[in-house]
């Protein structure tokens, strides 16, 4: 039996009183990509407006590694939305990049592991 990981997607701003105290979360959210299977956050923005862009691979036990992108709103750590791309043959995926470009678009570089055709 595989061991079950979830994503642990935190708070990237943390607030803190002081140089010297301990920072604290102020949301925490888990994602679970189906089967409790592996689910790993690979990548991370965050936006002008403060949105936090996660990228990584998510297995929901039927078609492998799959790509996954999420947009998180700040004040309560919500997905806006979530995307699953699957390699589309039972290869797996994985994130190698994200970032913005000039125009502000979401720019993410995957690629399938494995032998495809």
């Amino acid at each position: 039996m595989r061991v079950s990981r979830l994503l642990l997607l935190a708070a990237l701003c943390l607030v803190a009183t002081g140089v010297s105290a301990e920072p604290e979360f102020q949301w925490v959210r888990i994602f679970d990509g189906g089967g409790s299977y592996t689910d790993e956050a690979l990548h991370s923005l965050v936006d002008e407006s403060g949105d936090v862009f996660v990228a990584g691979r998510s297995d929901n036990g039927h078609t492998g590694l799959s790509l996954f992108i999420g947009r998180q709103e700040t004040i309560y750590g919500d997905f806006v939305w979530t995307r699953r791309v699957p390699s589309g043959d039972l290869s797996e995926m994985t994130v190698s990049g994200m970032a913005f470009d000039s125009a502000g678009d979401l720019v993410i570089s995957a690629y399938v592991i494995g032998c495809v055709g």
